[in-house]
């Protein structure tokens, strides 16, 4: 929508349980966060994008990475990210703001245009994905509802998982969620593990080179031409909410 201010802000770390620092991994010689900077760049309607995440040493790195490429930082508790988007909505204010994060390098830029289109039209509070590729898409929320959620949320996992608060208890909350009529929710585009990025790579060295900004559609016509790719991280289980 015309004058309205959207930012997205990318929580990232790199103390990952099951592949520990995957946030600056390689993939096709760019890291993993820089491609999702890029993407959401790529984005029309988004603002700043930002780069969230702790005050730990073990995230100097990430802070040296965002230092190094101009990205607007901001750092803060290790599990309480929800007051890091707090710090981030308070340094760079906006109306609305995209969560992404750090694992999902192919985000898809034309579900996103779409996702923020249906947000705006809808008059929403709270909007997030359904029946596309795991990792594909973003959640989106007000200023508003962030800013309640920062005064009342309180249990741990609100607090971790940043939205919970938004789509589960807030009285006056408008949520609908933007639904694919197919259901690819099975499909991984997410880095959890190291089979995780092993897809990822494969995956990036059949079509980065053609088109940089390959979305859901692409990827899956290359799995209906190359199905064995499938099996590569097929079997990884997703954690579910305060897993």
């Amino acid at each position: 929508m015309e004058n309205k201010v959207v930012n997205a802000v990318i929580q990232a770390r790199m103390g990952s349980t099951r592949l520990p620092g995957k946030v600056l991994m390689d993939i096709d010689g760019v890291s993993v966060l820089e491609h999702i900077i890029k993407r959401l760049r790529a984005v029309k309607g988004i603002g700043n994008v930002i780069v969230a995440t702790s005050n730990k040493a073990d995230d100097d790195a990430i802070a040296d990475f965002c230092n190094i490429n101009n990205v607007p930082l901001v750092r803060g508790s290790e599990d309480n990210v929800l007051d890091r988007f707090g710090l981030a909505s308070r340094r760079f204010p906006a109306d609305a703001y995209i969560r992404a994060t750090g694992d999902n390098p192919m985000i898809d830029i034309e579900l996103i245009e779409n996702m923020l289109a249906f947000f705006w039209a809808k008059e929403l509070t709270y909007t997030c994905y359904r029946n596309y590729p795991i990792g594909s898409g973003v959640e989106i929320f007000t200023h508003a509802a962030l800013s309640e959620a920062l005064e009342k949320a309180d249990r741990p996992f609100e607090l971790e998982h940043v939205t919970p608060y938004m789509y589960q208890s807030m009285g006056n909350g408008r949520v609908e969620y933007y639904v694919s009529s197919v259901d690819d929710s099975r499909l991984r585009m997410t880095i959890d593990t190291e089979s995780d990025l092993i897809f990822v790579r494969e995956i990036f060295k059949r079509l980065y080179k053609e088109k940089p900004f390959f979305g859901i559609s692409d990827v899956k016509r290359l799995l209906a031409d190359e199905p064995a790719l499938v099996k590569i991280n097929s079997d990884v289980h997703q954690k579910a909410l305060g897993e």
